[in-house]
């Protein structure tokens, strides 16, 4: 089983979004997934219950509940476990204790100064959590110069950088009032399309880190 976290220390970031739009792309390709809540606000675990009963399964839990949660999902069958943090990543709170058991961590940022300048709190918990990171653009506006600088400043962090890229879309709510992905609202439009190629980025990611760990 897969485990990937997304981690930022700001909130609105959109990691809860990312978390059910990713699930639900590795659903559609064959996975079977969990969707695992530390953040007490909650978001992912509201979509699910508008979904209903339809996978993927969404749950909440506490750090100390974690590790027995993610065995048990692996023992059913679970192939992805995706881990919604909140915005905090002080010591041995829950973003520490999902980048230390994770496969992957995904740090996500938008493409401004202050998102660009707070990652690095979260770039350093990764590290000290032992998890490998790659960092994400999301919420990124259209036709905004401010991207080829933010790709510029986040090289100082020394953590690769995914080449796929989020827009701020206003679908990808709209497909969440339904308990929906935009794959599933929309599949034609653009968000999807972005959605599908950072599942697949990371499903890639996934595997060559699985193969360094086993080198």
């Amino acid at each position: 089983m897969f485990v990937v976290s997304l981690l930022s220390q700001k909130g609105g970031t959109g990691k809860s979004t990312l978390a059910i739009q990713l699930a639900v792309a590795a659903m559609l390709d064959g996975h079977t997934v969990i969707i695992i809540d530390l953040d007490p606000q909650g978001s992912a675990v509201m979509w699910g219950q508008i979904r209903g009963d339809a996978p993927p399964i969404v749950v909440s839990t506490t750090t100390t509940e974690l590790p027995g949660l993610l065995k048990t999902a692996e023992q059913n069958g679970v192939t992805l476990a995706i881990l919604d943090t909140p915005p905090k990543v002080e010591p041995e709170g829950e973003a520490h204790h999902a980048a230390r058991v994770s496969d992957l961590a995904l740090i996500l940022c938008r493409p401004n100064v202050f998102d660009v300048k707070a990652i690095g709190a979260t770039v350093k918990l990764a590290q000290v959590a032992g998890a490998p990171a790659r960092i994400v653009f999301n919420q990124v506006p259209a036709n905004s110069s401010q991207i080829l600088k933010a790709r510029r400043a986040v090289e100082v962090y020394n953590i690769p950088r995914s080449p796929c890229m989020v827009g701020n879309r206003i679908k990808f709510s709209h497909a969440a009032l339904d308990g929906q992905s935009i794959q599933e609202f929309d599949p034609k439009e653009k968000g999807s399309s972005e959605i599908n190629a950072l599942y697949k980025y990371t499903l890639r990611e996934l595997e060559e880190v699985t193969r360094e760990t086993a080198a």
